[in-house]
């Protein structure tokens, strides 16, 4: 991202959410801000990022059940995404 100042280097969306796993699985939490974080940015670019690059860097992070976690999580219905109690 380019400015009148410079530049600002932002990492890319596949890294953010791999490492907001990896920072859940360090805090040992499925249920903490920094999955929440990752399952929001899934959600809001999954039409956006590059799956293959995504379990690229889930691989090398070591946080593959936590990306099965966040997959199964997005897979189920949940009552802001019209499911009914």
């Amino acid at each position: 991202m380019a400015f009148d100042e410079g530049q600002i280097e932002i990492s890319p969306l596949e890294l953010q959410i791999a490492y907001k796993l990896r920072l859940a699985q360090a805090a040992d939490s499925l249920s903490g801000k920094d999955f929440e974080d990752a399952l929001h940015l899934y959600l809001t670019f999954e039409e956006r990022f590059n799956t293959e690059q995504l379990e690229t860097y889930v691989n090398e992070l070591g946080v593959e059940d936590y990306y099965a976690e966040l997959t199964g999580v997005w897979g189920r219905p949940s009552p802001e995404h019209g499911a009914t109690a």
